[in-house]
């Protein structure tokens, strides 16, 4: 069983101190290696972004940065719908769906969501989402391998290039 904390069993009740005698996890020896392709890959997505001309927060090229989220903000509506397209493009499960904007509890405004790996809904699981209102900052997390990353940055800076060139030429 694999378990958030590896030093905890199934029933966290059933040692009084597992701290000090943590036991065997399957987690464990994947742990430090999910991390640092997760960050690795938040890197590659504020390095990439930033080169496009959009703000990200964390910035590239800081010394050493713990977060595990990079804020990228895209101005419009349209472009984080843009870059979500491209995120889910590229991902091994439901890449076939096209990500729509859509009510969520515990928002107060349209959220869109891009993910399709196979940890569902967990911080390893490659992602970019974000409320729809201004100044529209889709936030990427996760991701088991950076260079996953790298192919769905790909796919999503092609979309979005693609939208910015609709928007100048409808004079927005």
């Amino acid at each position: 069983m694999c378990t958030p904390f590896p030093a905890l069993s199934a029933d966290a009740t059933s040692n009084p101190a597992p701290h000090l005698s943590p036991g065997p996890s399957p987690c464990r020896p994947a742990t430090p290696q999910t991390t640092g392709e997760a960050l690795k890959g938040g890197r590659l997505v504020a390095q990439v972004m930033a080169a496009e001309g959009y703000t990200v927060v964390p910035a590239p090229g800081l010394a050493h940065t713990p977060s595990m989220i990079t804020a990228v903000e895209l101005g419009s509506r349209e472009r984080m719908e843009a870059f979500c397209r491209g995120i889910q493009r590229r991902c091994p499960v439901g890449s076939y769906i096209r990500p729509v904007p859509g009510v969520t509890a515990g928002y107060g405004d349209e959220v869109i969501f891009a993910d399709g790996t196979f940890v569902d809904g967990s911080t390893a699981e490659l992602s970019a989402d974000g409320p729809l209102r201004p100044p529209y900052v889709v936030y990427c997390q996760g991701g088991t391998h950076w260079t996953h990353w790298a192919i769905a940055l790909e796919s999503a800076v092609e979309e979005l290039r693609a939208e910015v060139e609709r928007q100048r030429g409808a004079g927005l």
